[in-house]
């Protein structure tokens, strides 16, 4: 599967940490939209540590998440290269 939209599931840090493994497995995933899942900070970094590695993601939506700061999405995409990121 290359897309998944889990928008709006509220898995939050917690659930993102769980799901961490599915993502990493996915080899083929593209596109992955997180938002409105009440993710934070905290899963900003475990996304960080799951994707670098991805070898084929291209793009991120965590809009809706009010818990991430700026400075959380401007390290995602600096150590991702994400094509796109919303």
């Amino acid at each position: 599967m290359e897309e998944w939209k889990l928008t709006n599931n509220y898995i939050g840090d917690v659930g993102l940490l769980a799901f961490s493994d599915v993502i990493r497995l996915n080899t083929k995933l593209k596109v992955l939209s997180l938002a409105g899942n009440g993710i934070r900070n905290a899963g900003c970094d475990v996304l960080c540590e799951c994707l670098m590695k991805h070898p084929s993601i291209e793009v991120l939506d965590l809009s809706d998440n009010a818990g991430i700061t700026r400075a959380s999405e401007d390290v995602l995409v600096f150590s991702l290269s994400l094509d796109s990121m919303f």
